[in-house]
């Protein structure tokens, strides 16, 4: 049967219509269609209340910067005003390399 490694990998990938895809096209067992799907969702649903997915936990290992959901409590009272450097410099689309060397040490040092 090929509902339940479907189920265990897509639990453990959290992709749930490709992994369904790729065991149904290996099995090419169409009648699984329903069942597998099924037990593709439930596995997600399950996997998804306890533990993160595999490509998340290896952001995460590498350190990789992730979006949320939400925004950081110490960043919701943040404008752009605030951020942004009110002495804007602009360059045109095509600059001599002299003048953008002189901005950058003018300005950055």
């Amino acid at each position: 049967m090929a509902i339940g490694p479907s189920a265990i990998i897509s639990g453990y990938v959290r992709m749930k219509y490709c992994v369904a895809i790729i065991i149904l096209e290996i099995c090419e067992d169409f009648t699984l269609f329903i069942p597998m799907f099924i037990a593709v969702i439930v596995s997600n649903h399950v996997g998804d209340q306890f533990t993160r997915g595999v490509y998340h936990r290896l952001v995460r290992t590498k350190q990789c910067p992730v979006l949320t959901n939400s925004i950081p409590l110490s960043c919701q009272k943040l404008k752009a005003d605030y951020i942004m450097n009110p002495n804007l410099k602009c360059f045109h689309s095509v600059e001599k390399l002299e003048t953008v060397a002189k901005v950058l040490t003018d300005e950055h040092r």
